[in-house]
């Protein structure tokens, strides 16, 4: 069971990430068509954000007490409503929605399906450290994102839309295969009633909190990824206009896409040589931060395009090291009866700080510069160098 469970995992999030990357190299090119000018698409943007910071941890909450193969499919319904609305709007106020509703099925997904992942596998009896899975996973996302920015990018030569409508139906695909492979043996949903199911949520929401406050471990990785999400707005939303200098052509933007995510794959691959090699948590958070932030203070000053490509692409594979040691690292410390809801906080900080991001990255590009800009945020991440370095006196839960 513990390898079906395994497959079934890598499944729907492969599927996920395919559908959903269709509109990865035309997200913006769409939104301007629609006569949205580069503000009104950053807002939009924020209203992403601002809507999972605030449903993050409710939904969270949903999946402890209802189960999280439930939250998980209700997840791919919302979204598929979302992504086949997205190509029927036509103004700023009709994105805003179609953003919300996205994100709302987003905060379903994010905390309920790796709770499902984690504590069905330890139900079977797997007692293993969960770096490799996870780096698999990676490796999987991102194959699956090159096809679908790819499928994308033909696709949307016929119409922009397109690409929104085959993400909605894909989605609405992966519910029904998520409805029937998803197996949640471990879990006794809540049948009492909606009075106690409220009152289990305050619980478990509170009881999260408390734990998640007085959880050393886990504030010092919260705050490195609150701090990794304001940084990285910048080079997110600006390394296309940054490479503009270089070329124009749609095309090549895609398959700079291509080696954005291997550059993030061949990081993914580091991951269990460096744990296995060092094994301390902190060292490998080191090398992903050091990676990063190198990469974004070099790049936007670059005068060449093969020098500019370099660190950019040595940034993104500093990326691909950090999140599946992130991923590994907090499943150790949070206990499993709230996984999911403390997966959601977390999540919902780091939302909220991408918001922040988005805001203040927007603001210095648009009155200063991209370069000084994106020199600002590796400032930050070296200053989360110390942080990642209190990590050594951390031990890991079982």
């Amino acid at each position: 069971m513990i390898q079906k469970t395994a497959k079934t995992f890598y499944l729907v999030t492969g599927l996920s990430q395919f559908f959903g990357a269709f509109h990865y190299a035309t997200y913006v090119i769409f939104l301007l068509s629609r006569d949205l000018d580069l503000m009104q698409v950053s807002l939009v943007n924020v209203a992403f954000m601002v809507t999972v910071f605030i449903f993050e941890v409710p939904t969270g909450a949903v999946a402890d007490i209802f189960g999280r193969k439930f939250s998980y499919v209700l997840s791919n319904l919302i979204l598929g409503l979302g992504f086949a609305f997205y190509g029927f709007c036509q103004d700023f106020w009709g994105f805003i929605l179609a953003e919300i509703i996205i994100a709302i099925g987003m905060t379903l997904t994010s905390g309920a399906l790796k709770a499902w992942f984690v504590d069905s596998l330890k139900f079977y009896g797997y007692q293993g450290k969960f770096h490799t899975f996870f780096s698999k996973q990676e490796r999987i996302l991102h194959g699956a994102g090159i096809l679908g920015v790819l499928g994308g990018g033909y696709l949307g030569r016929l119409d922009l839309a397109y690409n929104w409508f085959v993400s909605g139906a894909g989605f609405f695909i992966i519910a029904y295969l998520a409805f029937r492979l998803m197996k949640e043996e471990y879990f006794r949903p809540n049948g009492n009633g909606w009075k106690d199911s409220i009152n289990g949520f305050s619980k478990i929401t509170v009881n999260s909190f408390r734990y998640g406050m007085g959880n050393r471990s886990f504030l010092l990785l919260t705050i490195i990824g609150l701090g990794i999400s304001i940084a990285l707005m910048g080079p997110n939303m600006q390394w296309q206009p940054l490479f503009q200098k270089f070329f124009t052509d749609p095309a090549v933007f895609g398959w700079m896409f291509v080696a954005i995510s291997l550059s993030v794959m061949l990081g993914n691959s580091l991951v269990p040589k460096l744990v296995k090699n060092r094994g301390n948590r902190s060292w490998v958070f080191v090398v992903s931060l050091l990676a990063i932030g190198i990469g974004i203070a070099v790049a936007p000053w670059a005068q060449g395009l093969f020098v500019a490509t370099a660190f950019f692409l040595f940034h993104e594979m500093g990326r691909g090291i950090f999140r599946p040691n992130m991923e590994a690292q907090l499943n150790e410390v949070i206990p499993s009866s709230s996984r999911a809801t403390m997966l959601s906080i977390y999540s919902m900080i780091g939302s909220g700080g991408a918001a922040l991001g988005l805001l203040a990255s927007g603001f210095l590009a648009k009155n200063f510069s991209i370069p000084l800009t994106w020199t600002l945020s590796a400032g930050l991440i070296f200053l989360l160098l110390p942080i990642a370095l209190l990590l050594r006196k951390e031990k890991a839960e079982p």
